[in-house]
């Protein structure tokens, strides 16, 4: 029998209500900053809504990733985010630095 790969499923990709057995979140979120502000992107996978806010007191981006309960937060390793306090909860990707170019997201604006 051949067999292929059909479907690479992240933690925030899984879009089909009754797969996993439970209700999925199906929000991502990115958080990236090097000092204040924080900047936050996420997008609701379902709908295809994208949202970008600066954000400047790190409570306030603690308030806001509780609302948007991402499946998945996205941090730079660059900005080494990963151990600030109250992002243990969620499912953490670091991203290398080299898969961040500055440049192109610039031009993108």
């Amino acid at each position: 029998m051949k067999r292929d790969v059909i479907r690479v499923v992240t933690p925030g990709s899984v879009l089909e209500e009754g797969e996993s057995g439970q209700q999925v979140e199906p929000d991502m979120a990115a958080l990236a900053a090097g000092e204040k502000p924080f900047g936050l992107a996420h997008l609701d996978l379902s709908t295809g809504d994208f949202r970008v806010t600066q954000i400047e007191e790190w409570e306030e981006v603690l308030d806001e990733l509780g609302r948007i309960k991402p499946a998945e937060l996205l941090l730079l390793e660059k900005d080494d985010l990963a151990l600030r306090r109250g992002l243990s909860i969620y499912r953490l990707e670091i991203l290398a630095k080299e898969n961040f170019h500055e440049d192109l997201a610039e031009k993108a604006f």
